[in-house]
């Protein structure tokens, strides 16, 4: 689905992936903890992957120092 920005045309679509390696004892707690350090406004867990959809090109985002990296 498609959104229409207010400069016209349809905004590009993105795959963005965040991975962390966590030691639990099953994947529901897992992924509650990796939410919670999403959520903690003091993790330093702000680097992604991101993948546009149409092109497959990827980069890596670091948001703390807004440094782009290709892939």
């Amino acid at each position: 689905q498609s959104r229409i920005p207010a400069k016209g045309g349809p905004m590009p679509e993105y795959l963005v992936t965040w991975m962390i390696d966590i030691v639990a004892d099953g994947p529901v707690e897992a992924a509650a903890q990796a939410l919670a350090i999403q959520r903690d406004s003091s993790s330093e867990a702000t680097v992604f992957k991101v993948t546009h959809i149409e092109t497959q090109k990827t980069v890596q985002v670091d948001l703390d120092t807004e440094e782009v990296k290709f892939l």
